[in-house]
């Protein structure tokens, strides 16, 4: 997998523009994590899955950013590893673990993506979160990198996919984004059909999917996004 095939320069260029730099958590994100991983039990946190005794679950960021999500996770006591093609973002990243020491309960460790392979044992983590990053690549691409996220993480995970109902033609299609913000990276507009392609040769099952709409009617932009949680063919529901 080349540079080229990744948009590693792009990504770069667009986190030197600042792009992308969220500093609060996704308000899904938080929904998954209280919902299906960690479920608030009277005055406790109750972890929904299994992992050995004597070590905090584990958890992969994939396409962390300036690690928001990763922080995140830590602060629900959860050691986490976040992962980023951009090494302006990861730089940002570290920046902001050290102004959040205070609130971070479990470990952080930040690494640099730079293939569709990941330096990790199979089922090394329990969970995972993918959020806006499968759609912002080639369909092929994400393709293998779901496979790669089915082999590293053991139960569930969360992803995110813009909707081709933000298209006017309501096409799920692959683009070159040409407008300033990310420029020259790639939308990959999805349907459930295509969600079900994605997800054709993994162990992953839809356990969970909400689709959200929004609208700015004066200036008639739309944003619509799949909100996704995937559980191992093997698991039940609890």
């Amino acid at each position: 997998m080349m540079n080229a095939d990744l948009h590693i320069n792009d990504w770069e260029e667009s986190y030197g523009r600042k792009e992308n730099f969220i500093v609060y958590p996704k308000e899904e994100v938080v929904k998954f994590l209280t919902r299906f991983v960690k479920k608030r039990d009277a005055l406790s946190l109750k972890d929904d899955f299994k992992q050995p005794e004597k070590r905090r679950p584990r958890a992969l960021d994939f396409g962390c950013g300036i690690g928001r999500q990763t922080i995140l996770l830590s602060e629900f006591g959860i050691d986490a590893w976040g992962g980023d093609l951009s090494r302006n973002a990861l730089n940002f990243a570290s920046q902001m673990v050290e102004e959040m020491k205070p609130f971070i309960k479990g470990e952080i460790n930040f690494f640099s993506i730079d293939g569709t392979s990941l330096p990790f044992e199979d089922n090394f983590f329990e969970t995972g979160i993918c959020e806006s990053v499968l759609d912002s690549m080639w369909f092929e691409l994400a393709k293998e990198i779901i496979k790669e996220l089915n082999r590293v993480i053991s139960t569930k995970l969360y992803i995110s996919l813009i909707s081709s109902d933000c298209q006017k033609e309501q096409k799920p299609i692959d683009e070159v984004v040409a407008t300033s913000h990310e420029k020259n990276t790639i939308q990959s507009y999805y349907d459930m059909k295509k969600i079900n392609e994605l997800l054709s040769d993994t162990g992953w099952k839809i356990q969970w999917y909400n689709l959200i709409t929004e609208m700015v009617p004066q200036t008639n932009f739309k944003n619509a996004r799949y909100h996704i949680v995937l559980h191992k063919e093997e698991e039940r529901y609890k």
